[in-house]
């Protein structure tokens, strides 16, 4: 029986917006995973503001994602609760949960050139297959690049990791939370009862 290819979508998501999910809706219709699975991290080890309450983040997640059959929300990162939340041992810890699944590991481009600093990368780039969506600032990866910390064919599977037909989106949660700051309507960037969330919670209100 073949493995149930789930794509592991980690993130600090604060908040979740549309990008992300037109994201994990488009790996789906080009049949890259049977399911995706967004997960808020408990605590990033590579985050430099402080992120909204985890319990927050990982609420407006569950509402943006409701209703939608493919696309869920994991809360695997409330239970173990890392500090540091390491996608290695979040992988490794769904894998032993979920054997009948072949876990796939869906990255942004920006963090091609960053990928060797993750804890325990090359066990990452090994065990799992990487589906890597473009970025809209027109900033691309070069071979030569990531050459300079990973082997040939490391650099060739990170680089051939790289989908172009993969949507590229240009909201960020950055500007929408400088926009909430700022009172401005951010409606058509978020799920409607992530917004009500936000406002209801006085989330954003004053940078973090």
């Amino acid at each position: 029986m073949a493995l149930l290819r789930t794509a592991y979508f980690g993130g600090s998501f604060d908040p979740p917006h549309n990008g992300h999910i037109a994201l994990a809706k488009a790996v789906i219709e080009l049949d890259l995973a049977d399911e995706v699975w967004l997960s808020a991290a408990y605590i990033p080890p590579h985050k430099q503001r402080r992120l909204s309450d985890f319990s927050d983040r990982l609420a407006m997640l569950e509402l943006a994602c409701r209703g939608l059959e493919k696309i869920l929300p994991c809360g695997i990162e409330d239970q173990l609760k890392l500090n540091p939340s390491y996608t290695s041992e979040v992988l490794a810890e769904l894998r032993r949960r979920y054997p009948e699944r072949e876990f796939v590991l869906l990255i942004g481009e920006d963090m091609l050139t960053s990928f060797h600093l993750w804890h325990n990368a090359r066990e990452l780039l090994r065990d799992y297959r990487i589906i890597c969506y473009p970025r809209g600032d027109g900033e691309r990866a070069s071979l030569s690049e990531l050459r300079q910390h990973w082997s040939d064919g490391e650099a060739e599977k990170l680089l051939g990791s790289l989908l172009n037909d993969l949507p590229v989106y240009n909201i960020s949660s950055t500007k929408i939370r400088e926009a909430v700051a700022k009172n401005e309507n951010v409606a058509n960037c978020i799920d409607k009862e992530v917004y009500r969330y936000i406002k209801e919670n006085g989330l954003y209100r004053k940078e973090n």
